[in-house]
């Protein structure tokens, strides 16, 4: 076949360049801050005691009280710290607590003088003996329990949150030993209120049981102060098949008390 003849393409005359808008620089955008991730814990408040003042009507008539030292805060904010128990028994010391029944509310003031102490013999005797603690505040004999075979281990020889101990003793009922075995637990360092005044204290919680011829279950919580010689405040309760049988509760009105060994 013969070649197809293509007719002659004229050339295109060049376009004149469009014109561009001068560029504007950049703007340069910081990023912005990103939200601080740090969790604030509120400190523990320190162990300290407020003045004394109303807390109740129980306290309008109650003088101010002579107290030791007590314990400096602890150096950790976030932390109750460790604590000796710190109690000094000594003769002369006089303790006034409100003794009553949990569920009515009704009770009548106790006054409980130290009249003897025997650190020999690990004795503390008030009321001429009618009470008998050791030398940390652990019951022996009192006139609303009867006399145990050992003191019952209610507070221990250091405070520190998390510490946890067992007591086991006997007390005779129906003319045998009833054994009685009580798991305790320092859960809290928080602020408790008494006809006494305002403390920062340490929880004990405790839970048990006795065995026969009674056997109840056993709940309560006493609230502890180092260097302070009786309890701020103490609750037990005593069940028998869901029943309340018991429901004893203890807190401070005022006290004079000579001296402590709290650090």
């Amino acid at each position: 076949p013969e070649p197809v003849q293509l007719p002659a393409l004229r050339p295109v005359a060049p376009t004149a360049a469009i014109p561009q808008p001068a560029a504007e620089p950049l703007l340069e955008l910081a990023p912005p801050p990103l939200p601080s991730l740090s969790v604030a814990q509120a400190p523990v408040e320190p162990l300290r005691q407020e003045p004394i003042g109303p807390a109740g009507a129980a306290s309008a008539a109650a003088p101010l009280m002579r107290l030791p030292p007590l314990p400096a805060p602890s150096a950790n904010p976030y932390a109750a710290g460790r604590h000796r128990l710190g109690r000094v028994y000594t003769v002369g010391d006089v303790y006034v607590m409100r003794v009553y029944d949990l569920l009515t509310q009704v009770g009548t003031e106790a006054h409980w003088r130290v009249t003897r102490v025997d650190e020999a013999a690990d004795r503390v005797e008030l009321n001429e003996g009618t009470h008998v603690w050791d030398l940390m505040g652990n019951v022996l004999q009192s006139p609303r329990a009867a006399t145990s075979d050992v003191p019952r281990q209610f507070y221990p020889a250091e405070l520190q949150l998390g510490a946890r101990w067992r007591t086991c003793f006997s007390i005779p009922k129906r003319g045998q030993g009833m054994p009685v075995v009580l798991d305790f637990k320092i859960d809290a360092h928080e602020r408790v209120v008494v006809p006494a005044g305002s403390f920062m204290a340490f929880r004990l919680s405790f839970q048990g049981w006795d065995g026969p011829p009674r056997n109840e279950r056993h709940e309560g919580r006493i609230w502890v102060v180092p260097g302070i010689n009786v309890p701020l405040r103490y609750e037990h309760w005593r069940r028998r098949n869901n029943r309340v049988t018991k429901s004893d509760g203890h807190e401070l009105v005022r006290l004079m008390q000579q001296r402590s060994d709290a650090d």
